[in-house]
């Protein structure tokens, strides 16, 4: 019976490894639509311009005013420079532009002129994100990144499918939203709460088990390492 849960747990984790799949996909997909657009691509060239009428500077403005008319389906949309450097968005990400610019997916995207998709640990959040080139020809004007934040719709669709609560932890931070779980016991998160770093310290793809125990209650949880950059996180599906 033991094995038979254990199996069941770590099956989760190639249950979200699928949906994260699809999620990223789609998300790719709305942002090559945007990024093939010729038209969209040769306003922003144009607008990346310095001009002289804004002191030398680029119409970011503009650049942000045509990003939200146009962003569908995600939560934020982003202008780099040809270099990565952030010039105009549209919606809130609280990441620093250099962070931005030296990302694995952002100069994977710039070397490459090739689309890139991954998930970013950024201020408590998980968000899905996906990179594509802005080309005339194979000359890069750009880079769009659009991003999608991982809530807890996400964790109750795999949850459904192993039919065990789960729960996406990584670092807090202050302010942040709560992390995206099935809501499980109280006693659950506080103890993955209180032995966060050892979660997010898990190394080996396919996860481990570990278990949780205070007076009352024990449990058996399956831990699986998210791969993202920005900071640590994890997937935890939970035996109750």
């Amino acid at each position: 019976a033991q094995l038979r849960s254990l199996q069941q747990l770590q099956a989760a984790s190639t249950v979200e490894q699928d949906l994260q799949a699809n999620r990223l996909a789609e998300l790719q997909l709305r942002a090559d639509a945007l990024a093939q657009d010729p038209a969209f691509v040769d306003y922003v060239a144009q607008s990346l311009i310095p001009n002289p009428q804004l002191g030398g500077a680029v119409d970011s403005a503009s650049i942000s005013d045509l990003l939200t008319e146009r962003r569908h389906g995600y939560d934020v949309a982003m202008v780099l420079d040809p270099q990565g450097r952030p010039v105009a968005s549209s919606g809130i990400l609280l990441k620093d532009h250099a962070s931005i610019q030296h990302d694995p997916l952002v100069t994977a995207t710039i070397d490459a002129l090739e689309p890139r998709q991954g998930m970013w640990v950024n201020h408590g959040q998980l968000l899905w994100v996906a990179t594509s080139p802005l080309l005339r020809g194979r000359s890069l004007q750009g880079v769009l990144l659009v991003a999608t934040r991982v809530d807890d719709a996400f964790a109750i669709a795999v949850s459904r499918i192993v039919r065990s609560d789960v729960a996406l932890l990584m670092q807090p931070a202050p302010g942040a939203s709560p992390a995206p779980s099935t809501n499980p016991d109280h006693w659950v998160m506080q103890a993955l709460w209180a032995r966060l770093p050892e979660v997010l310290d898990v190394k080996a793809t396919t996860g481990v088990a570990l278990t949780l125990a205070d007076a009352q209650h024990s449990t058996t949880v399956w831990v699986t390492p998210l791969q993202s950059s920005g900071g640590g996180a994890a997937m935890v599906v939970i035996d109750q």
